[in-house]
């Protein structure tokens, strides 16, 4: 063979050569471009994905958030009413506290008035010495103080006069007994 037919038989193969060379090249360029595709779509869904997650996240967050606020409403409402029911059992200790002062007080008030009428009674039957033994009984525990200083009207003399007089009158009489000689005994 000579130069001539070899240079033609090459060139007759480069044009196939080359079209083969063609052909793995664009298949080539079809395969990366195919993969790219694949992950593009890939990362498409892998985003789509996390972007959902995110969402249900920031929606629970979100409803957590509307729980707590509404907790603090309750606990602002409940502190509320706790002040309210503070300042009620404020008011009605000290109602308590004054009921209990003006029962102790009519208490001491109604003892004192026994007392009196117990004082009375001694005097008038003569038993003075009792009467003066009651007399410094009731000054003892300071059930004078207790006695109403008003009169109840119709002439009558205040509880507080009364025992006033009671409290002179009672010596005095003591005084007369020891003075007078003893009756002899027939």
């Amino acid at each position: 063979m000579s130069n001539e037919e070899h240079k033609e038989e090459v060139t007759e193969q480069k044009p196939s050569a080359l079209r083969t060379g063609n052909m793995s090249v664009f298949l080539y360029i079809l395969l990366l471009f195919s993969a790219a595709m694949l992950l593009m779509c890939l990362s498409s869904l892998i985003h789509q994905r996390n972007n959902t997650e995110a969402l249900g996240e920031l929606q629970n967050s979100v409803s957590v958030m509307r729980e707590v606020q509404n907790l603090q409403d309750k606990i602002i409402d409940l502190q509320e009413a706790r002040q309210t029911l503070e300042s009620q059992l404020k008011e009605a200790r000290a109602e308590q506290q004054e009921a209990s002062t003006r029962a102790e007080t009519e208490r001491r008030r109604a003892e004192a008035m026994r007392r009196l009428y117990l004082i009375q009674m001694q005097y008038q039957e003569g038993r003075y010495r009792a009467c003066q033994a009651s007399i410094e009984a009731f000054e003892a525990e300071g059930l004078s103080d207790s006695l109403p200083a008003e009169s109840p009207g119709n002439g009558v003399i205040s509880p507080l006069d009364c025992y006033r007089q009671l409290q002179e009158a009672a010596p005095a009489r003591i005084a007369e007994a020891e003075a007078m000689p003893p009756a002899e005994n027939s």
